[in-house]
């Protein structure tokens, strides 16, 4: 669990401190943005997860290792979530154009954060029924999405805050990204009682 929760929060903690200080587009939509963005980006990544966490359940557990090819269940994952991921994007794209030009250019992002966090859970989808697979998978997406927020909130906090101009920008990101870790490090002995 302590490993789940660790990769969740490297995943995030990268997301927001680190690729957005690198020039193109930025790892969350921005302060300003209308805060349905959020609340979409946050589904459609919930969403990926939940529809891609059954049939990987079933490539772990079943089908790969009846045909004798276990070895590729890692990329066989990272296909079918890249497949569920370009379906809701064409599910967007039927949504109707505007919704298309708000949430279209985050797909991609949606698409990095679902191999990440799936990543974080191919320990856990082999073990376990079908059903909890999908459980697992929703949650993940639910918990994921609730840390970029409170993530976000913190880089908009640093992006307007009263911050040092010898510690703006990256270094600060990470400074506050390495204080971050620590507190959870600190929550690391409440799981292993």
């Amino acid at each position: 669990m302590t490993d789940l929760i660790a990769i969740l929060l490297g995943v995030v903690l990268v997301n927001i401190f680190v690729l957005d200080r690198f020039p193109g587009p930025r790892a969350l939509p921005a302060a300003d943005a209308p805060p349905a963005l959020h609340v979409w980006l946050a589904l459609w990544m919930t969403l990926a997860l939940a529809l891609a966490s059954g049939p990987a359940w079933l490539l772990n557990t079943r089908w790969l290792p009846a045909a004798g090819l276990a070895e590729i269940a890692l990329v066989c994952r990272i296909a079918l979530l890249m497949a569920v991921v370009h379906a809701l994007g064409l599910a967007i794209r039927l949504g109707g154009p505007e919704r298309h030009r708000v949430i279209g250019p985050f797909l991609p992002l949606v698409s990095f954060n679902a191999v990440a966090v799936d990543l974080g859970l191919a320990a856990v989808a082999t073990a376990g029924s079908w059903p909890a697979a999908i459980l697992t998978g929703t949650a993940a997406g639910v918990l994921f999405s609730a840390l970029l927020s409170v993530f976000g909130a913190a880089r908009r906090r640093l992006d307007t805050g009263d911050v040092p101009a010898t510690v703006r920008g990256s270094a600060i990101a990470l400074l506050t990204a390495a204080i971050a870790s620590l507190a959870f490090v600190g929550l690391d002995g409440i799981w292993r009682g």
